[in-house]
């Protein structure tokens, strides 16, 4: 007869620790390779920026490094589902623990990962700036690291719906990306104004979704142009939701609505 205990639940804390080391031990290789290929490019293009143009550091920041992270984001949510669709998840449902808390515990474990790579590749601009460029160096602000860390998780967790509730996540998150744009345009063409409201909720409005996840791009076309942070506008030629006065709003309303859908998402998720 088993032993009792071998079925006694296990904490959250514990099942965390566990998906921690599951997420190093499945994707070590990815997580070494972002890490290192991501921190050595953006740290060799802030020492070769000459001591006259400082500001391009920004540049790199806002135009380069953030839309990469994005990807990167991105490509996580889909990694940390990558071999359990929701049709072969039947043996990490049969764990001693609520469904929704180990699908939670599991995107959870990839969202620090991400965020420890970001740490890293922050201590290698940080270190490279003043190494090479001293105090003067195009550090970025804690600002402009906020708003990066904060998109990149509303991003992942966005994506992250989809592979925790479908076997085709790629279908349905670029369908609806597809939708959305098809909707712009449509709107644009026939004047549908209720359309036009609904399109912004996602793209160019202030407090859109465009404007959460392009929200450093915005701040640091701002210090690439020397702008005081208040009142604050994206460069014309950027995307439409960039240019946002208060980028940050955008990420505080976009942030705990990403974490309920997919807190929704993790409940209904369930066996095919």
């Amino acid at each position: 007869m088993p032993d009792a205990t071998a079925a006694r639940p296990i904490g959250f804390g514990a099942l965390l620790a566990e998906q921690l080391r599951w997420f190093w031990r499945r994707l070590r290789v990815w997580i070494l390779v972002v890490t290192v290929l991501v921190a050595g490019a953006v740290s060799w293009i802030i020492a070769v920026i000459p001591e006259r143009e400082l500001r391009m550091g920004n540049l790199v920041f806002g135009s380069a490094l953030h839309p990469l992270l994005l990807l990167i984001a991105l490509s996580w949510a889909f990694s940390a589902w990558r071999d359990d669709p929701p049709k072969d998840r039947q043996y990490f449902w049969l764990h001693p623990v609520s469904r929704t808390k180990h699908t939670v515990a599991r995107t959870l474990s990839g969202a620090l990962w991400l965020l420890a790579v970001l740490a890293l590749i922050v201590i290698a601009v940080l270190g490279t700036s003043f190494l090479v460029h001293g105090s003067d160096g195009p550090f970025g602000t804690p600002r402009f690291w906020l708003y990066v860390g904060t998109a990149i998780c509303i991003a992942y967790l966005m994506a992250s719906i989809a592979p925790v509730l479908s076997d085709r996540p790629g279908m349905w998150l670029f369908g609806l990306i597809a939708i959305v744009i098809l909707a712009e345009i449509v709107a644009a063409i026939r004047e549908i104004e209720w359309l036009q409201r609904v399109v912004q909720v996602f793209r160019g409005g202030a407090y859109s979704l465009g404007a959460a996840l392009t929200a450093p791009t915005a701040e640091a076309m701002r210090l690439f142009r020397g702008e005081p942070a208040a009142g604050s506008m994206a460069d014309p030629t950027m995307a439409e939701a960039a240019a946002t006065a208060e980028p940050g709003a955008a990420l505080l309303i976009w942030l705990p609505i990403a974490v309920v859908l997919y807190l929704v998402a993790a409940r209904e998720s369930r066996p095919r």
